[in-house]
């Protein structure tokens, strides 16, 4: 099975109860085979903390529409979050409290055969909602001439949102106000290229339009999901 792995880590808090609360980007990888079920080993989770939340964001390639039916991060079993879901694609999120262990497996297993999987992951500590599922979520799927702008998807007072999309063009990508925190080379070009970025409200209860746009201009296909969480 192949595995890419990035070792970037991209960082950002603000003061949540019990400690500095924080979303870091910490790896991103992928397999090309054609599967039910995907297994990735000795996956870098970042430091182990008392209050540490995995969170990662899954897209995929299929045949037909694809879910995911249950999944682990670490041994531990985790939420499943089905996002968008097409004929050709798909995306979504899992997430589980894993406070011990470097590294460790994440598994996943599929309503039907995938052709290609991608995952990135997030390791968020000191959430006062430790455990809690998302309070919202936008996703869609579409070919966009110029940029992919959402404004459905409300941030609660102090919460964040992560999210990646799955895209069928190599280019150089923006973000806005959402950040950027890596652009990864999936497995294949079968399984396009992913985007992840995050966004942590400081002030009240928002609903920013985010907006990904890329150079040069020209129409790309894009298959994403933003997730809100409170801290």
């Amino acid at each position: 099975m192949s595995i890419l792995a990035h070792g970037l880590r991209a960082a950002a808090g603000n003061t949540g109860g019990g400690g500095e609360f924080s979303v870091s980007f910490i790896t991103s990888g992928g397999d090309t085979t054609n599967s039910s079920s995907y297994t990735f080993t000795d996956v870098d989770f970042g430091t182990a903390d008392s209050t540490r939340e995995i969170f990662v964001l899954m897209n995929w390639t299929s045949s037909s529409s694809r879910n995911m039916s249950s999944a682990s991060i670490g041994g531990v079993t985790a939420t499943v979050i089905n996002g968008s879901n097409g004929t050709t694609s798909g995306c979504g999120m899992i997430h589980a409290e894993v406070p011990t262990g470097a590294s460790g497996t994440i598994s996943v297993s599929m309503s039907s055969t995938c052709n290609s999987f991608s995952y990135g992951v997030y390791s968020v500590t000191n959430r006062q909602s430790i455990g809690n599922s998302y309070t919202d979520f936008a996703s869609g799927a579409n070919f966009y001439p110029s940029s992919v702008s959402n404004s459905s998807n409300t941030i609660n007072a102090g919460g964040f949102a992560i999210g990646s999309y799955g895209v069928n063009q190599d280019k150089t990508y923006s973000s806005s106000p959402y950040t950027l925190d890596n652009y990864n080379t999936a497995p294949s070009s079968e399984n396009g290229w992913i985007v992840y970025v995050s966004y942590i409200n400081t002030g009240s209860t928002q609903t920013p339009t985010q907006v990904l746009t890329w150079t040069p201009s020209g129409t790309v296909g894009a298959r994403w999901g933003l997730y809100a969480f409170d801290s």
